[in-house]
């Protein structure tokens, strides 16, 4: 967000240019009435003032219609909804006091800003030269020289702009090949919650696995697991550690960890391997020894510099050990840009969750599955709901992980086109200006022409 604001200020300063330059052009062409109002005896302090009052207005008259423009973008950024089936909004850009008041800051300081210098250098017009030479004068060379400067600062800020806009570009298309810990490709992904059906906790697991098996006998199925959260997804949770044999009092602080509930399948369909020890299995079921499988992050917090395999943990003070069985490696769990995060993986016959995810990994383009695998599911039970059906290479790209990278590239882009844009109508309108007579004139039938005061 704050390199957004910087960003938003660069165009901000482009559109103060682009506006002190439109009204030193307009200045210039106006020198003889400027010099003309000035031998009446208007005062340079009046003139100022006059050239001052009409940039102020031309930048509140802007920073009303960008108000308008700025709600209707703001509507269509609210109407954005994130890929899940929950009524989430992504953006939540309401306008309020602080965004007017800042709006009126703003157009007020950048009319002062855009008009201050034209009006001190209008305000400096030589009467006698001006006067005498019967018509528009041309300006000073430090009058250009101002202008040129002005030109240079827009055209550089604009490269600016789409130079960070490439350099979003291609940390969008760096991270989509980052390695994120799990398969990308070839999976698909289908959530359901027993919960709605009021479904208990052994029949639940029952019913898990009986999906499971029935979905990976389905033709272009390799595997297909179970899952209580996605990786990078909009649900998380935490734990908190307990090791056993290290102290731990009301001083000091207890580390926490994500965690995920997951049968004996998920590390072969998500692509987690496990680096040390072993998988969950069959055998690990609700009667058995608690175990859990943890990353590498995990292992070096808890325990630096010794084998993680064989320890145990607790997740509160008086409960039950648990043995950590497996390592894998550190992947991300939360955002792509994450640090290394603590997480632990827990057989989800051991904790139980209504609302789970099914993956499934696919030989060829996952989504023609979808039809087969509901199918499944409706034999199953025809009235369990199913929702969130994505495939990973999906939710990557267009869901959480990527989502910072492409909103950076579309917001930067449009601030840099904006910036060229606003330079090229810049030319147009200084065009229009400069053929505009500098004051009302009549015109004889003769083509003589009378200057009005």
């Amino acid at each position: 967000m704050i390199v957004f604001m910087l960003l938003v200020g660069l165009v901000l300063l482009i559109a103060c240019a682009n506006v002190a330059n439109l009204i030193l052009a307009r200045a210039n062409g106006r020198r003889k009435e400027i010099a003309t109002r000035t031998a009446l005896g208007a005062t340079r302090w009046r003139m100022m003032r006059q050239l001052l009052t009409e940039s102020i207005l031309l930048a509140l008259s802007g920073g009303i219609l960008g108000l308008v423009f700025a709600r209707w973008a703001a509507m269509a950024l609210m109407a954005i909804r994130i890929p899940t089936d929950l009524p989430l909004r992504l953006f939540d850009l309401r306008m309020d006091w602080r965004i007017f008041g800042f709006s009126f800051l703003a157009a007020t300081l950048t009319g002062v800003v855009a008009g201050l210098v034209p009006a001190i250098q209008a305000s400096r017009t030589d009467l006698a030269e001006t006067l005498k030479a019967g018509g528009r004068s041309g300006a000073s060379e430090g009058h250009h020289r101002f202008r040129n400067g002005l030109v240079v600062a827009q055209v550089a800020v604009s490269l600016l702009l789409l130079a960070c806009a490439g350099f979003f570009i291609r940390s969008l298309q760096n991270s989509a090949h980052v390695d994120m810990g799990f398969r990308v490709d070839h999976t698909l992904m289908l959530n359901v919650d027993l919960g709605l059906q009021a479904y208990t906790e052994e029949r639940g697991q029952q019913f898990y696995k009986q999906l499971r098996e029935r979905v990976k006998t389905l033709p272009g199925v390799r595997d297909a697991a179970i899952s209580s959260y996605i990786p990078m997804g909009y649900d998380a949770s935490l734990v908190n550690l307990f090791p056993e044999g290290q102290v731990v009092n009301e001083k000091s602080n207890t580390e926490t960890a994500f965690y995920d509930l997951v049968d004996s399948q998920y590390f072969r369909t998500a692509g987690v391997p496990v680096i040390q020890g072993r998988e969950f299995t069959e055998a690990d079921t609700g009667t058995s020894p608690k175990v859990a499988i943890v990353n590498e992050t995990f292992a070096k917090k808890i325990w630096p510099g010794q084998d993680p395999v064989g320890k145990t943990f607790r997740t509160d003070k008086t409960g039950q050990l648990i043995q950590v069985v497996g390592l894998t490696h550190t992947g991300k769990y939360m955002f792509l840009y994450e640090s290394p995060q603590l997480y632990v993986y827990f057989p989800m016959a051991q904790r139980y969750a209504s609302g789970a995810t099914l993956f499934v990994h696919s030989v060829n383009d996952p989504g023609q599955l979808v039809s087969a695998v509901r199918e499944q599911i409706s034999q199953l039970d025809g009235s369990l709901p199913v929702f969130g059906i994505i495939t990973m290479d999906d939710h990557v790209r267009f869901g959480k992980p990527l989502l910072p990278a492409r909103l950076g590239a579309m917001l930067v882009g449009a601030f840099g086109l904006l910036g060229l844009c606003s330079r090229v109508s810049w030319r147009v309108r200084r065009g229009f200006l400069l053929r505009q007579p500098a004051h009302p004139r009549n015109w004889h039938s003769h083509g003589s022409r009378r200057s009005t005061l």
